[in-house]
């Protein structure tokens, strides 16, 4: 009985460490703009991959999620071009996670570009130019969104398993050998 009740509770043990959710790798934020150009109206999307501190532009993945004429919905960025105050700086976040600098180009396969503030302002073109939304006054609105995935593997999780299991037989064993004296 005291030997299913160890293992049950060592499988137990290390399951819900298997199962607690990591710190993220990168923050995924919302991304917003009104285009004031021909075709006026909301840009959105999210970006993912940005960290606490300041970001260089590397590693980080923005997507329309919706503009004024359904153009470029589900289109994807991740091709970090430039920032135009040429400090090497395209984004910071602060300690409590908001987004205080944007200042990025991004291209996607097509040619494609994504403008995050700086010199140009925000604005979004294909590469054609059959879609162009911009609004050089104003800024990009940045909001948090879901930073933590549940039931992410833990490694650390992995240890506490591996090591719960290991105590777990030779707690068994000892516990045999007591029972056949």
């Amino acid at each position: 009985m005291i030997k299913a009740l160890l293992t049950a509770s060592a499988i137990s043990l290390g399951t819900m460490f298997l199962a607690l959710p990591v710190q993220a790798i990168g923050l995924t934020f919302n991304w917003s703009f009104v285009a004031s150009s021909t075709l006026p109206g909301p840009v959105t999307g999210t970006i993912t991959g940005l960290q606490i501190g300041n970001n260089n532009g590397s590693g980080i993945t923005a997507t329309v999620t919706g503009t004024p004429t359904g153009a470029f919905v589900g289109t994807v960025f991740d091709t970090f071009r430039f920032t135009s105050s040429g400090g090497g700086n395209a984004f910071t976040v602060d300690a409590g996670g908001n987004v205080t600098f944007a200042d990025a180009l991004y291209t996607n396969v097509s040619g494609d570009s994504l403008t995050f503030g700086g010199g140009f302002g925000p604005q979004l073109i294909k590469s054609n130019f059959s879609a162009v939304f911009t609004d050089f006054a104003g800024q990009t609105a940045f909001t948090t969104a879901a930073t933590a995935v549940p039931f992410e593997f833990a490694p650390n999780g992995a240890v506490v398993l591996l090591g719960g299991l290991w105590g777990a037989k030779k707690l068994r064993k000892k516990l045999s050998k007591k029972d056949s004296q």
